[in-house]
């Protein structure tokens, strides 16, 4: 008996192939030929594999043109079909195109503009149509090139299986009707997921026109929205929109400025939703929009609210007691390394992250203990009388450094976080610092790097946990799942003991980020000397400067 005649081996193998392997397994026997094309299809274009190999080394996707051909060949194949060229005979020697032959394989798929456009043309969707060569013809005449609109419905026809689909864009103010079109009439009914982006920067002041919202509302199977650009008008739109249909829609991400929408918008949209939302990801949003979200716990499965200004520690820590679904909660602005940007604030209080039982003072249990995965939120408000010196080595300015209230109270409350932490055994990913720096901007400029410290200095957390095992970072030992850890711009007291104790005990390590200057230097480099494959970086000032 081989492995591969049994069904659920063979497919759980195809999942874990990258389209490199694929390729090459289809290429075997007729056997696997069968079993992994599917697989091949899944996905179109493929997702980048794990050495960094990315999708424009799949056939149809070297060159933007080639996906144009290969769709155009596909489109004349099947209008010479429906002219009845083809007889019986030529049927056989010209087996279906790609599309054609596997369209209903594909599940995914990503439609960038550019890649269906006419380079001959500028426009989408409105050149006129051009008759082909003689060899594409049927028996009423010569067939025409489509349209670039005509060949996306035409694509989106062979997908007849699609669940999840991206259409990205760049458009200008008279080719939104075709993209609309496409929405209200061209999308398969099979869809749960759409995701559309388009380039609308030179459409700022009016944004995106409310009717695509009714063209939406519409795709009664759609569970996953995400706009861009959005404002008031087309937020209204959208909450009219959940309102009277899109029954399971239950997931929103708004890529949208704050002076574009109000909070009450905010709020009124998160309150539309039939059955409560699932995921909910607005950057910015007020106390009226949060209190929305707070509405929504029992449903809760990802919360993005980065630099929500409304969104206060108590807030934090009713999401996380409530939320028994919860598996995303992220306040933090961004995690890339080299975005200078605005300081992020949104922060939860030590004593409420511990929520502590005043009767029994044991900590009180939260309904995310056993489903969170993704934790990225700043705990601050943790006593460091240990702190005598700034990130840069001056000495600590007063009101910089939290003191204690009572002699042992620092060690009291590191303990007690340590042990909310503890709890949440199922975590991935545990980031407690971010870049945050605001040091440089495009026109800052300094007469002496002193001045650049003392701002880097300021930007650094001090009233943060040290991550040292005296404080009881050992209290962590259950986190095996801990796949990535952030304490970048902290005060960390993290040395090679510490860095030791990590990789003993949290097997599945694969990124370590934020180990800073001093201590931390020995740590870092002993890191990477003996664990090379797990990814480090320091909180390094120097290298800004690079």
């Amino acid at each position: 008996m081989s492995f591969f005649d049994i069904p659920e081996l063979a497919e759980q193998v195809g999942y874990h192939l990258t389209s490199r392997d694929l390729t090459i397994c289809i290429r075997v026997s007729k056997t696997w030929n069968t079993i992994f094309t599917p697989h091949f299809w899944h996905t179109v274009p493929p997702l980048p594999s794990p050495n960094g190999s990315v999708f424009s080394k799949w056939p149809y996707f070297r060159h933007p043109q080639y996906f144009r051909q290969f769709a155009q060949e596909d489109y004349h194949a099947a209008q010479q079909e429906l002219g009845g060229h083809l007889d019986k005979d030529n049927r056989n020697n010209h087996p279906l195109p790609p599309f054609s032959r596997n369209g209903h394989l594909i599940r995914v798929l990503g439609l960038d503009q550019h890649r269906l456009r006419d380079p001959q043309v500028q426009r989408f969707g409105f050149r006129k149509s051009r008759p082909q060569s003689s060899k594409n013809s049927t028996k009423a005449g010569p067939i025409r090139n489509p349209t670039d609109l005509e060949l996306l419905y035409y694509l989106l026809g062979r997908c007849t299986n699609l669940t999840r689909l991206w259409l990205l864009g760049c458009i200008k103010v008279d080719e939104l009707e075709p993209w609309k079109r496409i929405v209200r009439t061209g999308l398969p009914e099979t869809l749960t997921d759409l995701t559309i982006k388009l380039d609308l920067r030179s459409l700022r002041v009016s944004s995106v026109d409310p009717s695509w919202i009714h063209a939406l509302s519409a795709c009664v199977q759609l569970q996953s929205l995400r706009l861009g650009m959005i404002n008031s008008v087309s937020l209204h739109h959208l909450t009219s929109a959940l309102r009277s249909g899109l029954p399971n829609l239950d997931s929103i991400r708004l890529d949208n400025s704050p002076l574009d929408t109000t909070d009450r918008d905010n709020m009124d949209m998160l309150a539309a939703s039939h059955t409560g939302w699932r995921s909910i990801a607005i950057p910015r949003i007020g106390p009226l929009a949060v209190q929305a979200s707070i509405q929504q716990c029992s449903t809760l499965e990802e919360l993005d609210l980065t630099m929500a200004y409304g969104l206060t520690s108590r807030d934090m820590q009713q999401i996380l007691s409530y939320s028994h679904r919860l598996v995303t909660f992220v306040t933090l602005e961004r995690d890339y390394r080299d975005s200078y940007s605005i300081k992020e604030t949104t922060h939860i209080m030590a004593t409420d992250f511990i929520d502590a039982d005043p009767s029994s003072n044991s900590l009180k249990p939260w309904a995310c203990e056993l489903s969170l995965k993704v934790f990225r939120a700043k705990i601050s408000g943790i006593p460091r009388p240990d702190i005598v010196r700034t990130f840069h080595g001056h000495p600590v300015k007063n009101g910089m450094v939290l003191q204690e209230a009572h002699s042992g109270q620092s060690q009291e409350i590191l303990h007690r976080v340590y042990e909310r932490l503890g709890r949440l055994t199922r975590l991935e990913r545990l980031e407690l610092g971010q870049e945050g720096r605001n040091t440089f901007g495009v026109t800052r400029t300094f007469d002496e790097s002193a001045e650049a410290e003392t701002l880097e200095d300021e930007d650094q957390q001090y009233d943060c946990l040290d991550m040292n095992i005296r404080s009881g970072l050992r209290m962590l030992e259950g986190l095996k799942q801990l796949r990535e850890l952030s304490v970048m711009r902290m005060a960390t007291l993290v040395g090679v003991k510490e860095v030791q104790w990590m990789i003993q005990s949290w097997p599945k390590l694969n990124r370590l980020v934020g180990l800073n200057h001093g201590k931390s230097y020995g740590a870092y480099k002993w890191l990477r000397e003996h664990y090379p494959k797990i990814q480090s970086f320091q909180c390094d000032w120097d290298r800004i400067f690079e």
